[in-house]
């Protein structure tokens, strides 16, 4: 049954993201906001064409129209003239050299094959994105074929090798003359998409147009005319034509039929398949959420502190570690971050100096010129009381390289060129501190994996509602209303209210023992007792010697630096005494900038593991480019 479920989200998942990324679409380098003809037929033959571009255009410099030569088409192109029209009138400027870059602001209108005219202006936008609108003018002289029984325009306006698509592309064409009747004048129109209308609108006047236009799909139109219309043309055929265009496109039309009923069964199975689907989900988190509030039941007393504790004055355990320390006031929370790896370290480092496991040298000259002296040997770290204090002494020994000391810019050198050992520095720490909370008995590993389970759960359902949600914005069926509302009033209120039940029981598992959570709020306590030394009566601060310890943990949970700016305030005579050796521990930490230099060597060591993977592999550099001109449409017949 679980299987079931799981193939049921996924196949909903994966419908949902094949509708959305054909629904969302991609502009490419270029895209019309809107392409618009304005064809004007003269009683010669000839057509006057007015494009108006409105498109958007990203990195690109030059853009072009193609036609293919087809003497039985037409016989030349001629009058051609772009203007720019962004802001006001501004005509470009023909040159009558073919060029792959166009010069900004200039065009050409030649012959670069012996079956091409072309026409291609500058943008001038090789590395910038902006709308532009433009007005291509030309003439195709003898577009119009005149038979015995009629004239007809047989044109394509985009060819199928235009790539850029279009929100919308309309046109009207015009005709010389008017006809007796509308019924005289027959239209069809050619596209992949079936998705354009055209129309007789007056007994001079056809106008067409289409609603999202794919790339490389064409756009062509067929109109038969009273063979009076048009006077005279280069193009003349002795033979009627009107009963062979009728037959032809009646061909065409029925299969348009066939191909739009299909289309339209097979959106009618998604329909219905998606509503089943999206029913069974429903039924389904329907069980879920009561299934939750039945286990939200087995929670019900959640552990809080025997105690609530504003300020604590004492080390909670002297025998936890610095990392033990930090990572319980996080509580719930195991996977260490960067910024806290390097207080960690750094508060470590102090406990073992207090403990006489290493020495640390500073140079009161140069303040920078650390130098850590190793007094254990390898044979006797297991002298070190803590786990997660051993593992970061024999890193400092590797790093060492054998030698009984080493400086500080040499340990951040070392942590910066091996990031695969400071990251795995970092999971040993994280581990050994939760198989010691297990062993006392803090940490419970069944809770922890429930809570963990539910983790993942309630991720899962926040990103299905986000699918969810923008699957609505899209508006994927638009014309399937029946479809979208079920989504929106049943399936994303139920995945909310799943989310939120799971959210209650995640708050509801004691993950910590009674005894683990009174630790914490002590641990909590002497954090905010050492970050507000300043406002409290100097009675209540403990003498300095004592700080030795307290700056361990005060390091280690990154107040550091505040806490010796309070002491200072506290202790006018402060500065004086950490010339005492008694005081050598806060001396080190005053003089040197430990902390703050090994954390910036650990961020930087793991960034770089991170995103180069060690050197691996990873993304290619932005390097040089050939942007291809895009070919924007090409008259060829059907």
């Amino acid at each position: 049954m679980k299987k079931v479920k799981r193939l049921l989200f996924i196949s909903l998942f994966f419908i949902l993201f094949i509708i959305m990324s054909n629904t969302i679409s991609n502009a490419g380098y270029q895209k019309y906001n809107l392409l618009d003809f304005q064809a004007y037929l003269n009683s010669d033959g000839s057509m006057k064409v007015i494009e108006t571009w409105d498109i958007t255009i990203s990195e690109t410099n030059t853009i072009f129209k193609n036609f293919a030569v087809d003497d039985i088409k037409y016989t030349g192109i001629e009058d051609v003239k772009v203007t720019d029209i962004t802001e006001g009138e501004k005509p470009l400027e023909q040159i009558y050299t073919e060029m792959y870059h166009v010069t900004k602001d200039c065009y050409y209108a030649l012959y670069v094959e012996p079956e091409k005219f072309e026409i291609a202006w500058g943008v001038g936008l090789d590395n910038k994105k902006a709308d532009r609108k433009y007005r291509i003018e030309y003439t195709v002289v003898d577009a119009v074929s005149i038979y015995n029984d009629c004239s007809q325009l047989y044109w394509q306006f985009v060819g199928k090798d235009n790539g850029i698509t279009a929100k919308k592309v309309t046109g009207i064409i015009h005709l010389p003359k008017k006809a007796n009747s509308k019924e005289e004048i027959r239209v069809w129109g050619h596209t992949e998409g079936l998705n354009g209308e055209i129309y007789v609108t007056d007994l001079d006047k056809v106008e067409f147009s289409i609603n999202d236009l794919l790339a490389e799909n064409f756009v062509e139109l067929r109109i038969l005319m009273p063979e009076n219309i048009i006077e005279t043309s280069g193009i003349i055929y002795d033979k009627d034509i009107v009963q062979e265009v009728l037959e032809e496109e009646k061909v065409w039309a029925d299969e348009a039929n066939r191909i739009r009923e299909k289309r339209a069964i097979e959106k009618l199975i998604l329909n219905v398949f998606i509503l089943i689907i999206s029913i069974i989900i429903a039924i389904i988190l329907i069980m879920k959420i009561r299934k939750y509030s039945k286990i939200q039941k087995q929670y019900t007393t959640i552990i809080k502190p025997s105690q609530e504790i504003q300020y604590f004055r004492e080390i909670p355990r002297e025998t936890a570690s610095p990392a033990e320390a930090r990572l319980l006031v996080t509580k719930n929370k195991f996977n260490l971050y960067t910024s806290e790896l390097g207080d960690i370290f750094s508060g470590i480092l102090l406990d073992l100096y207090n403990s006489e496991f290493i020495d640390i040298n500073v140079d009161n000259q140069e303040k920078e010129n650390v130098i850590f002296i190793l007094k254990t040997t390898e044979e006797k770290i297991q002298d070190i009381p803590n786990e997660d204090e051993k593992l970061v002494y024999e890193y400092i020994l590797k790093a060492a390289e054998g030698k009984k000391e080493i400086a500080l810019k040499e340990l951040q050198k070392y942590i910066t060129k091996y990031p695969s050992k400071i990251t795995d520095l970092q999971k040993k720490i994280e581990k050994c501190v939760k198989n010691k909370l297990y062993d006392m008995k803090y940490l419970n590993k069944t809770e922890e994996e429930t809570r963990n389970k539910f983790l993942v759960s309630n991720v899962f359902y926040i990103i299905f509602i986000l699918i969810s949600v923008l699957f609505t914005f899209v508006g994927v069926f638009e014309s399937n209303i029946y479809i979208l509302i079920p989504v929106i009033l049943v399936l994303i209120p139920l995945l909310i209210a799943c989310s939120v039940k799971i959210n209650k029981i995640i708050k509801c598992i004691n993950v910590y023992s009674q005894e683990a959570i009174d630790e914490v709020e002590m641990w909590n306590g002497l954090k905010k007792f050492m970050t507000d030394l300043s406002q409290l009566d100097k009675k209540e601060v403990p003498e300095l010697i004592l700080w030795e310890k307290y700056l361990v943990y005060a390091t280690a949970f990154g107040i550091a630096d505040k806490v010796l700016k309070q002491l200072k305030l506290i202790y006018p005579d402060f500065e004086t005494n950490m010339q005492i050796s008694t005081y050598t521990h806060m001396h080190i930490i005053l003089s040197s900038n430990i902390s703050n230099s090994i954390s910036s060597s650990i961020t930087s060591s793991i960034s770089s593991a991170t995103s180069s993977g060690y050197g691996g592999g990873g993304g290619f550099s932005g390097g040089g480019r050939r942007r291809r001109r895009p070919e924007v449409a090409q008259a060829e017949d059907k």
